[in-house]
């Protein structure tokens, strides 16, 4: 069975959208830092990050996803610095990741 294939191109809007997207980011990773998770609503993030909560839903689909996404940033970051940091010391054959 074939499968079907859909090409996205970028358009003007990419740009825009993936502004907001890490403005979220930031301001969640900010506030959870401050607040904590649980004391940070989905309207104290897109304030801080200055765009609708219907973009917060758009993107991330809740609070939720939107901390999931942060986590993965976190996580992300952290093992290509330990990984950069093993490649730095000589240890060239061992990936984290």
């Amino acid at each position: 069975m074939a499968e079907s294939w859909t090409v996205q191109r970028a358009g003007p809007g990419d740009a825009a959208r993936t502004q907001a997207r890490e403005q979220l980011l930031e301001a969640a990773r900010e506030l959870y830092g401050v607040n904590g998770y649980r004391a940070t609503a989905e309207h104290d993030v897109c304030a801080a990050a200055g765009v609708p909560v219907e973009v917060l839903r758009q993107e991330y689909g809740s609070r939720e996803g939107l901390l999931i996404a942060l986590h993965n940033r976190v996580t992300t970051t952290g093992l290509r610095a330990a990984e950069n940091a093993l490649l730095v010391d000589g240890i060239e054959d061992r990936s984290i990741a």
